[in-house]
């Protein structure tokens, strides 16, 4: 069984669609893109293809309005190099473009040069909202420069908004997931986590809502941002001695609350260790070991109670895997449906830990 397909975005390519007028209003603030059934159950994509607005087809990914708006300054080729942009070559070395934004535009950003607002989107085929709110996405590993902008693409698609990818550079598989070890732990020198993390304490302090999406290794990112982006809210108010419980309970309130104006939502995501406060929900495919073995799952008997006696017998590989049986933080919905992909392979493109088999199956997720 080939595992050159893992984390990597689909077989399927699709084309960035060029900017063009956005959608009248079709959600309400904070709704999720298409109305919940009753006990938050999802209809199956064979009701969910009926005669109803484009936009009712879309996954139950709760997207917040009033984010950044991006894409808003455009800029010509010329000044775009000037200041440092990268054509986007497929050939290049994937670390060229480490922890950048990349546009629809064909050009990688660094983050330390130019504004979101400068980087032009992966826009939706159907807003959800007028006008269109705005994703951070991270992708997972042995995802190529080229993969990871067709990915966000059918990001954008799925949940009717703006995203901005900010890119995880592939190296060698062993290196690829020696990292997201690191980035569990929340060590190591990751420039994707770097980027995701600045962007979202930068969109908080401005008073902004966030939303925030990570398949497979791009899930541990978005657990390892967090903690960075908790760890400077707390910082800010007072460091470790004003948010103790009791003496700085209410500053603790307080950075939760902030940190509540992140909605953040993870396909067969690896992380596993996340802050209080953020809105999470969690799609996973029973049948697929990352999110299941690694990352945030619902009580699973035989991955759990393994886990949880190899972490009692061997502390240190407890601690690498984040504890013996963390399921998910505080408040987190998880929603779970078995495939086996197209493929039946774990890790092929459309193997059960596929990006497009999580996309094609969200639909009937419980």
């Amino acid at each position: 069984m080939g595992i050159d397909g893992v984390g990597k975005g689909g077989t399927r390519p699709v084309a960035p669609r060029p900017p063009d007028s956005q959608a009248a209003p079709v959600a309400a603030k904070n709704q999720v893109a298409r109305p919940l059934a009753s006990a938050d159950v999802f209809e199956a994509r064979a009701k969910a293809t009926s005669s109803t607005p484009a936009h009712a087809n879309l996954p139950p990914v709760q997207s917040n309005t009033g984010t950044v708006q991006v894409g808003t300054v455009v800029l010509d080729e010329a000044t775009k190099v000037a200041r440092g942009a990268l054509k986007i070559d497929p050939e290049a070395d994937p670390k060229t473009y480490d922890g950048m934004y990349l546009g629809s535009d064909g050009y990688a950003y660094p983050p330390d040069k130019f504004s979101v607002s400068e980087v032009p989107p992966f826009r939706p085929e159907t807003p959800i909202a007028s006008p269109t709110p705005t994703t951070y996405h991270v992708n997972g590993i042995q995802t190529p420069q080229g993969s990871a902008t067709s990915e966000a693409q059918k990001i954008a698609n799925e949940t009717g908004t703006n995203v901005v990818p900010i890119y995880n550079a592939t190296e060698s598989l062993a290196e690829d997931v020696a990292q997201t070890g690191m980035d569990r732990l929340g060590l190591g020198d990751n420039k994707a986590a770097q980027t995701l993390a600045d962007a979202i304490y930068n969109d908080l302090q401005a008073g902004l809502k966030v939303n925030v999406t990570g398949y497979s290794q791009g899930g541990a990112i978005v657990s390892s941002a967090l903690r960075e982006v908790d760890n400077r809210i707390k910082n800010d108010m007072g460091g470790f001695w004003g948010n103790l419980p009791f003496f700085g309970d209410d500053n603790r309130k307080k950075r939760e609350e902030l940190l509540g104006n992140v909605n953040a939502t993870m396909f067969a995501g690896a992380g596993k260790t996340f802050p209080d406060g953020p809105n999470y929900t969690f799609y996973v495919n029973n049948q697929d070991p990352v999110p299941t073995w690694l990352g945030s799952h619902e009580f699973n008997p035989v991955t759990d109670i393994v886990s949880g006696i190899v972490s009692g017998l061997f502390p240190g590989i407890g601690a690498i895997n984040g504890g013996p049986s963390m399921q998910a933080p505080e408040g987190a919905t998880i929603h779970t449906f078995d495939s086996s992909g197209a493929s039946g392979e774990v890790f092929g493109t459309d193997g059960k830990h596929g990006i497009d088999t999580y996309l094609g199956n969200i639909q009937d997720a419980v």
